[in-house]
Order: structure tokens, then sequence, then C-alpha cells
């Protein structure tokens, strides 16, 4: 095999791979959603708002709108949804009172760290005997696969 053809090779496994990835990704999302009698779109918008914890951007409505492609109306009727429920709550944005900042209740932060507790314990089972060169070059080629996502997306909307 040439060195070109060893290269397609692998990108169109990796291409399977994410496919397969999205689908076990989605079927969590579903489980998560029952457990937590949460609706996908809950569940997702819940997931977005608790990772931009461990970022410097604020997730305010405007942001996750985007993120999540939804109108206006459905984040908030979303927002609110998740606020009754005692999964996040609603900050004033300082210096624009219109602009609204959602950040993870203790309740909504332990319910999704909790559930994907039981995924990483399975990952790091499956992993245990992949030495660290592999998981560090999986690393690299993962955020190349998001980066390459994320234009898709940036490319989409246009």
């Amino acid at each position: 095999m040439t060195d070109a053809a060893r290269r397609r090779h692998l990108e169109r496994l990796l291409s399977a791979d994410l496919r397969e990835l999205t689908a076990q990704t989605e079927w969590t999302t579903r489980e998560f959603a029952e457990r937590t009698q949460l609706s996908n779109n809950e569940f997702r918008a819940l997931i977005f708002v608790v990772v931009s914890e461990s970022t410097p951007e604020e997730m305010t409505a405007t942001v996750l709108r985007k993120q999540m492609g939804l109108s206006a109306a459905a984040i908030t009727s979303l927002a609110h949804r998740l606020a009754e429920g005692g999964f996040l709550h609603k900050e004033s944005y300082p210096g624009d009172r219109r602009k609204v900042i959602l950040r993870p209740t203790a309740h909504g932060a332990d319910a999704v760290r909790g559930f994907f507790a039981a995924v990483a314990r399975d990952t790091h089972v499956a992993m245990a005997d992949l030495p660290d060169e592999d998981l560090e070059a999986a690393h690299r080629a993962f955020a190349a696969l998001v980066e390459a996502m994320k234009d898709f997306r940036a490319h989409s909307e246009d």
C-alpha cells in the first residue's frame, strides 16, 4: 500500500470511528435525558452550560442559542424549564440587564458529572492498556476532527 493510500485508509477509519462515536453519543444523550426526565434539547443545553463553566466565555442565552441553533424563544423556554427543574440558574449580566448568564446549579452539575462518571470509569478501563503516546496522538486527532466540524458548521451557517 502506498503512503497516500495508507493515509486515505487511516482518515476513512477515523471518519468511521467518529460516526460510531456520534451514534453512541446520541444513545448516551437519550439515556441521560430519560434518567433525569429532560428532553434531548434540555440535556444538550445543560451540557453546554456545564461545559462553559470551564471556559473563559460566559454562557449567555445568546451564546447558547448560537451553539444549539435554536430560536431566542426556544432558548428562553429551555432555560426557564431547566431553572424550574433546579438544573440551572439565571443571573443578570453586569452592565447590561437585558443579557442573562446561565450557570448550572449544584444539582445540575452533579447530575451531569454523576452520569458521566460511569462513562469515565468504562473509558478508563477500555484505555488502560494504551500507552500515553497513543492517547496523546488520539487527542491530537480528536482536536483536528473537532476543528474540522467547527469549520463545517461555520461554512454551513454562512
